[in-house]
């Protein structure tokens, strides 16, 4: 039987996947801009390595939405989904802020990590919140 708050992280989940899917999109389709936007206009380049290397992360950040999607289809059986994307939610917020701080990446780019950051707290608060109901152990439930 579902409770409200597995209603409430179900809805949470999904909305994260639908996050991370519409800045995977758009950094994969408008490549250009996303780089900009996040980098500053000089960031815009022709290098090869560089574009694959920046749509390589635009792909792995849809599939961690692919996977929060699944997360809000069935919580208990995909925690390991949601300790991958709390840790890498963490490391990224932490990169950027360097990035920032070191005048490497734009305001829009922290703004936008903060949001993921926003997330983690949310990942995190699921996670110690429902440790009691994991079936095998905390990590793959």
């Amino acid at each position: 039987m579902k409770t409200i708050r597995d209603e409430i992280y179900a809805r949470m989940f999904a909305l994260a996947g639908l996050w991370n899917l519409g800045i995977g999109l758009t950094g994969l389709f408008f490549t250009d801009f996303s780089v900009a936007l996040f980098y500053g206009p000089a960031a815009v380049t022709d290098d090869f390595l560089g574009l694959v290397s920046f749509r390589l992360f635009m792909v792995a950040i849809v599939i961690f939405g692919i996977g929060y999607l699944l997360v809000s289809r069935e919580l208990m059986l995909n925690r390991a989904v949601v300790w991958l994307g709390f840790l890498c939610k963490v490391i990224l917020f932490l990169l950027f802020l360097y990035f920032f701080l070191n005048g490497k990446a734009t305001l829009m780019a922290m703004l936008a990590l903060t949001g993921d950051f926003a997330w983690s707290l949310l990942f995190g608060l699921f996670l110690y919140q429902t440790r009691e109901r994991v079936k095998h152990d905390i990590v793959t439930g």
